[in-house]
């Protein structure tokens, strides 16, 4: 093998140029001149060879090798190093850098013309007198061009080592082959001029440890034989993971790969857990998919979702089938009589297009007239079209006697109705009895969960006249109760299903919660005729608020607000938790903080219980962060007096006193969670996240969830705690709020910054015209320490006195041109102020022209 030595390393520029789409092998050294004090290596001759200290390599000195004795300049001279331990390497890579003297040269004495300069290196297992003596030669040898040579008067009087640097030959990455035995030897054969031996490095490469295919590969030296992988945790495969090592320390690519186990999706060369809520029950390497619908795991890793309570699977094998649940009862089922045929009719029940696959069955009993103990499975009677595994109604049912009584049970069935519970009704029954006349009869049996929607064909000509005369009372009537409804021209209804009657008791026992909890909502049940739903006001995550009417025995109707939850998202902690908000608001007492006025249900498809409703006093003003922005974005924006500002703030920290004196913690105290009532009085709202802790003095949250993080204290963020003080804390960023009327805290800074953004002392400034008390007191609600916060009692006082001192002509400062810039605690000082900018690539705050 012969290599060229020139001025740039030979295979390290091919490495250099491909080093974007190759990762850079590990190196490991075995051999470096310039590591060692002393080398000591073995010269033949002798004397050809002389090991010297000198600046050649780099500036400062460091070990080399010569030959510039002049009677050897036409002999082949040999330097041979020691043993050197191979450790795990197979394939050796050799860097080497030299200088060779051009002829004719300053050195006296020298005559005769040299042959062409000549260098070979070698490498072998053997020792090396071994070799002379066996005349055998070494197992590797690489033969060099010399091109590059520097004039031999750099050599002459004062040597010039860095010009003689300047001509250097490099040689890097060279291949010496492989290597078997625990040591080996490096040799140099040389014939020529005066030669310089600056730098030798013997190294081997490995490849890195890596995960390739869900498999990890441990470090291996390149050139080894097949490295075996194992699967990463949660993953497996069948069969070996080998996969080979090149010599130059890049892997080959995997053959086979493991397969992340049920529950886990592959995520970045990793196996992670299926969240909450997605689910996969066979192994590979496919994403976690979606819980189906009225499904839900609950925890991570899940192999599959157990559908909700009263849902199932129709096919209990397959993970991936919606959960359905068994139907109820058909509705509106009446009968006609024509002779000796009974027509019998129904509605579907509610939500029928939802239960897959749904038929209806007739089932018969019946009992002479007047013997009403034994009832006798039907005989002798014909069913068109049939009596099972119909579509819908009409069903006519022929043959029958006078002076028998008929009970026909119409039943919706689906492929889970084997699941029902026996107290459920799932049938409607109809009880027929030949008149002894010729004259058709009709009978009806309205459903009393729903109204009289329709009626089969066969009914219309028969009750139109019937239904014509309902409608002209129902118009009177309606005429009537208009006449003394104060809010009727204002409420907007959305007409909907009626509902069925419950006692308390009835209601209470359907629902999934503990029995203390029913017993402390015994008392605030409203029944569900007391209540009509309007328009709705707005929709959060878990549900929507609605507008509507209350109508109390003996006593005017009241214009309330209804608080709901969505179909099909209600587990059973989330229906506890709802309901524990309305046993937390039942005996609150207090001007500044919402009132319950009572809790009502309604059935829903997608749920076996029935669905809650919180029952609220109206807020015509709505939420004080909407009103804020209203006043600012309306057509002729309006500007809110700094007192009336400061008033909103002492009942919000009346509010609070109240209920922090009662042990209340709320959590999410903010401008949106305030309400606004028609004489601009301020009601503290929404206890959805709120806790007692009565004895204890603080409340730490088990489970991480969604949380306002912008109106959070640093302890909170970090620990998951919550007291008193924290909501002192939140109360600072909702004064920031209303005096900067109603923008968003922090703009610019994205929720998963803002632990490092409080952390290093930043706050928000003070608003536009906010006067010094207020923003200090905003400073103080802010301190890191959680004993250094007041408590609401000293703000509500320090608010009340601020409020008396102030003129009603002093204006807020709901400036919409502002500029609000987060300020640094520890560049100002105390909440000073201080110009600071924002970068411009993280997400600000947009703030629309109608509140949202």
């Amino acid at each position: 093998m012969i290599v060229v030595a020139g001025h740039l390393p030979v295979l390290g520029f091919w490495i250099g140029v491909c080093g974007a789409m190759i990762q850079k092998p590990l190196e490991e050294d075995l051999m470096n001149t310039m590591m060692s004090n002393k080398l000591g290596w073995h010269s033949n001759p002798p004397s050809a060879w002389q090991e010297t200290r000198i600046p050649l390599a780099i500036e400062s000195t460091h070990q080399t090798y010569q030959a510039c004795t002049s009677k050897y300049r036409n002999t082949t001279i040999e330097l041979w190093s020691h043993p050197v331990d191979r450790k795990a390497a197979q394939h050796l890579f050799l860097d080497l850098s030299f200088a060779v003297e051009k002829e004719g040269g300053c050195e006296v004495g020298v005559h005769g013309q040299a042959s062409e300069p000549s260098l070979s290196i070698h490498l072998t297992e053997t020792q090396p007198k071994l070799l002379r003596i066996k005349r055998k030669a070494p197992d590797q040898t690489v033969s060099i061009t010399l091109t590059r040579r520097f004039p031999g008067e750099y050599l002459c009087k004062n040597i010039d080592w860095p010009k003689i640097r300047d001509w250097l030959n490099s040689v890097t990455q060279l291949p010496l082959g492989l290597v078997t035995k625990p040591h080996f030897y490096l040799g140099f054969t040389y014939t020529g001029p005066c030669f310089f031996l600056a730098s030798a490095r013997i190294y081997y490469r490995q490849c890195r440890p890596e995960v390739a295919g869900l498999a990890y590969y441990p470090l291996a030296p390149g050139g080894s034989e097949e490295v075996i992988g194992s699967c990463v945790e949660n993953s497996a495969t069948a069969g070996k993971l080998g996969r080979l090592c090149r010599e130059d320390g890049q892997w080959e690519a995997p053959q086979k790969m493991c397969m992340c186990l049920e529950g886990f999706e592959h995520r970045e060369e990793t196996c992670a857990a299926c969240k909450i809520g997605f689910f996969k029950p066979e192994p590979g390497n496919a994403p976690c998919k979606k819980c189906p619908s009225n499904s839900h795991s609950e925890s991570e890793g899940s192999l599959h979702c157990p559908c909700l309570e009263g849902f199932y699977r129709p096919d209990s094998n397959d993970s991936y089938v919606n959960c359905i649940k068994p139907p109820s009862a058909p509705e509106n089922a009446a009968f006609t009589i024509n002779g000796t045929w009974a027509i019998l009719a129904w509605d579907p029940p509610r939500c029928w297009d939802q239960w897959q696959g749904g038929t209806f069955q007739i089932d018969c009993s019946c009992h002479e007239r007047g013997n009403t103990t034994t009832w006798h499975p039907c005989a002798n009677l014909t069913y068109r079209p049939g009596w099972s595994g119909l579509s819908g109604a009409p069903v006519s049912v022929g043959s029958l006697k006078p002076g028998i009584e008929y009970r026909f049970s119409i039943e919706a069935v689906n492929r889970v109705s084997h699941h029902k519970y026996p107290t459920d009704k799932s049938s409607a029954d109809l009880t027929v009895l030949l008149p002894e006349n010729e004259h058709t009869t009709v009978q009806l049996v309205g459903h009393p969960d729903r109204p009289q929607e329709r009626f089969s064909g066969v009914l219309e000509p028969v009750v139109a006249g019937c239904l014509l005369a309902l409608g002209i009372m129902g118009v009177v009537i309606l005429w009537r109760m208009k006449k003394n409804k104060p809010y009727s021209a204002e409420l907007q209804v959305e007409h909907a299903v009626t509902y069925r009657r419950r006692t308390v008791e009835e209601t209470l026992q359907l629902l999934p919660i503990a029995s203390c909890l029913k017993q402390s909502l015994k008392d605030l049940v409203l029944d569900r005729s007391q209540l009509t739903l309007g328009r709705k006001l707005g929709t959060g995550e878990f549900g929507s608020v609605y507008e509507g009417v209350l109508t109390q025995p003996g006593s005017q109707e009241v214009m309330v607000a209804v608080k709901t939850m969505k179909d099909g998202m209600c587990t059973t902690e989330e229906m506890g938790s709802f309901l524990s908000e309305a046993a937390l608001m039942k005996s609150f007492d207090h001007q500044n903080v919402l009132q319950l006025l009572g809790v009502s249900f309604r059935d829903a498809c997608e749920q076996r219980f029935p669905m809650p409703m919180l029952v609220l006093p109206f807020m015509r003003h709505g939420d004080l962060r909407s009103f804020l922005l209203v006043t600012q974005h309306q057509e002729m924006p309006m500007t809110v007096p700094l007192r009336i500002l400061v008033g909103f703030l002492v009942d919000i920290a009346a509010g609070m006193e109240y209920l922090s004196s009662r042990g209340l913690i709320h959590r999410d105290l903010a401008a949106r969670n305030c309400m606004l009532q028609e004489d601009l009085r301020v009601c503290v709202a929404d206890f959805g996240l709120s806790r007692k802790v009565y004895s204890k003095d603080y409340y730490r949250q088990g489970v991480v969830s969604r949380m306002p993080v912008k109106w959070m204290a640093i302890e909170s963020i970090t620990e998951y705690i919550y007291t008193t003080k924290t909501d002192v804390w939140s109360f600072g960023v909702t004064m920031w709020e209303v005096l900067s009327c109603g923008k968003t805290p922090y703009p610019g800074v994205a929720n998963h910054e803002m632990y490092l953004h409080l952390q290093g002392g930043h706050r928000m400034e003070k608003p536009p015209m906010c006067p010094d008390e207020l923003y200090d007191a905003m400073c103080r609600c802010w301190q890191e320490c959680p004993e250094h916060r007041p408590p609401f009692s000293a703000l509500h006082g320090a608010l009340q006195n601020l409020e008396t001192s102030l003129p009603l002509g002093v204006v807020g400062g709901c400036d919409d041109n502002s500029l609000y810039i987060n300020g640094s605690l520890l560049q100002l000082g105390a909440c000073g102020s201080t110009e600071a900018s924002d970068d411009g690539g993280r997400q600000v705050n947009v703030y629309f022209p109608a509140p949202t």
